[in-house]
């Protein structure tokens, strides 16, 4: 998914504190659906995200399979807002991630809180 709607740009893993930055392509098709005439990112999107961040970070294929809370705190329009920002604070055992995140955009402004655990 990344290679058309988003690219990750930086992944800096400091013991068990990830910061990542991603792009967003506004013109991937995925937005021409989602909304048509005012483009939003998918919820979907930012949890595939973080789980290809935490797949680089592990260094395994990373599957998110629980999300215990997650709040989206403003939708996120492509043309006006492409650089995203992300941070984890997570745990790794026994091929299982536990994870709180939270996005910002460029300008600072929070989009999105979450919790998941993941497997790999």
């Amino acid at each position: 998914m990344a290679s058309k709607v988003y690219r990750i740009e930086r992944v800096e893993d400091k013991g068990g504190k990830v910061s990542a930055d991603a792009v967003l392509d506004p013109g991937s098709d995925i937005f021409k659906g989602h909304f048509p005439g005012q483009p939003i990112l998918p919820g979907v999107c930012s949890v595939q995200m973080l789980g290809e961040i935490m797949s680089e970070v592990i260094g395994k294929e990373v599957f998110i399979n629980e999300v215990s809370s997650c709040k989206y705190l403003k939708t996120v329009d492509p043309v006006q807002e492409q650089e995203l920002h992300l941070d984890i604070d997570y745990s790794f055992s026994d091929g299982k991630v536990t994870a709180a995140a939270s996005g910002s955009t460029a300008a600072g402004e929070p989009y999105l809180k979450i919790k998941f655990a993941a497997i790999c």
